[in-house]
C-alpha cells in the first residue's frame, strides 16, 4: 500500500513574454486538492494562475506583471495528492526570483486564539509596509502572505529587509 505524498523530483521556471510557466514533476501520478483554499503565491498577485495537471506534473501558468527586485513562493501545501492513495502533500515551497539573487530574510510563528488559546488553521497572515495604517488593510493587497497549518504554523522565508506590520485574519470578514 502506497502511504508517501508525492514528491517534487524537478522544477522549471520559463520565462515568456507576457507570462512565466512553472512546472514541477512528481514521482508518480497527481491530482489537485483544495487549491482555493489552500494554494497562494507571496508576494500577492494581481491576477489569479491558471493551473494544468498532466499525469506527473503540474503546470502553473502566471499571466502577470512580477518584480525584478523580489523574490515570489509558491505554497503548495495540501494542493497536491496522489492519485491512487490520496496521500497529500503537505509541505512544500517554490521560491524563485527574476534576478540572480533570492530574497533571504524569514519570519515564523504561530497564530491562537487570544480567548481558548487554540491554534487557529486557514487563517491568513499577512505583510505590510510599516506605513501603511491598519485601515488600509481591508484596500489594498499586502506585501507578503503566508496561511497557518492544521497547528497553527506560519512562515515566510522570501522576505526584503524592510520593517513590516503584521496582520492576521481568519475570514473575509476579517
Amino acid at each position: 500500500k502506497d502511504i508517501q505524498a508525492p514528491k517534487v523530483i524537478s522544477s522549471s521556471f520559463i520565462k515568456g513574454d507576457n507570462s512565466y510557466i512553472i512546472q514541477f514533476d512528481f514521482d508518480e501520478q497527481i491530482q489537485i486538492h483544495n487549491w482555493e483554499e489552500s494554494f497562494y503565491i507571496s508576494p500577492p498577485l494581481d491576477n489569479k494562475v491558471q493551473k494544468k495537471v498532466q499525469a506527473r506534473s503540474l503546470i502553473i501558468n502566471i499571466e502577470d506583471t512580477l518584480c525584478n527586485e523580489s523574490t515570489y513562493s509558491i505554497c503548495l501545501n495540501s494542493c497536491i495528492k496522489d492519485n491512487n492513495e490520496g496521500n497529500l502533500l503537505t509541505k512544500y515551497f517554490y521560491n524563485f526570483s527574476l534576478n540572480e539573487s533570492l530574497d533571504t530574510f524569514s519570519l515564523s510563528g504561530s497564530l491562537k486564539d487570544a480567548y481558548t488559546l487554540d491554534s487557529m488553521e486557514g487563517a491568513a497572515i499577512l505583510l505590510y509596509d510599516i506605513n501603511i495604517v491598519d485601515s488600509l488593510i481591508f484596500q489594498i493587497l499586502p506585501n507578503y502572505i503566508a496561511k497557518t497549518d492544521k497547528n497553527g504554523q506560519f512562515n515566510f522565508s522570501n522576505f526584503d529587509s524592510k520593517a513590516y506590520n503584521v496582520f492576521a485574519h481568519k475570514d473575509f470578514n476579517y
